[in-house]
């Protein structure tokens, strides 16, 4: 069995220590809630530890927290 732990913080600092704990605690790979984040800075989170990680951002109407469009969504990946 593999675990995956979503990292929900709004903020960088939050962000970076709920990664580590989830490092200690044995965490097979990271799932970058980037919806919840105010200003994520995905190099810096990508790069923070060895585990693998994947990035969603996730709209209202999937339960999560981002506010703009998908097209605003595509704008701020590329």
């Amino acid at each position: 069995m593999r675990i995956a732990v979503p990292i929900i913080a709004k903020t960088m600092d939050d962000a970076l220590r709920d990664m580590d704990r989830a490092e200690k605690v044995g965490a097979d790979i990271i799932e970058l809630r980037i919806d919840y984040m105010y200003s994520p800075n995905l190099e810096k989170l990508l790069n923070h530890n060895d585990i693998p990680k994947i990035v969603t951002n996730r709209y209202k109407e999937e339960g999560g927290h981002f506010k703009g469009s998908e097209e605003e969504d595509r704008k701020s990946v590329v």
